[in-house]
């Protein structure tokens, strides 16, 4: 991070050789990106409920414009918060995308002779 800090002058913005705005994207961002259009697509497959397709269509694409803006500001204009931010954001984007596919997983009905069986198998696995 700091030799991206360093090769770009403080104040002004990354340009590359046309003239056009240069936003570096890390892997790490791509991943956060490529998961918010994946829940997003798997949002709108049965059996989904309505709430939870609400749900995930406003947070996801509030997210990517978040970040959109986070990218823009920090190529505009580099500061070491803003290179903090993007540091820890996917990190902090993990605890959204566990609580997503929860959303996601409630929606399936069960077998009801697997669910009755298990229970069984756990006891004769544990010796009780």
């Amino acid at each position: 991070m700091q030799s991206a800090l360093n090769a770009i002058a403080p104040g002004a913005p990354a340009r590359d050789d046309s003239g056009t705005l240069a936003v570096s994207i890390r892997r790490s961002e791509w991943v956060v990106l490529a998961f918010l259009f994946y829940a997003q697509a798997l949002a709108h497959l049965p059996p989904v409920s309505t709430a939870v397709q609400y749900r995930i269509s406003v947070w996801n694409p509030a997210t990517a414009v978040a970040y959109a803006v986070l990218l823009y500001v920090d190529s505009v204009n580099p500061t070491l918060s803003a290179g903090i931010v993007r540091d820890w954001l996917p990190l902090a984007l993990i605890v959204l995308a566990y609580r997503e596919m929860g959303w996601l997983a409630t929606g399936h009905a069960c077998d009801a002779g697997v669910t009755a069986t298990c229970p069984t198998c756990d006891l004769r696995r544990s010796n009780c």
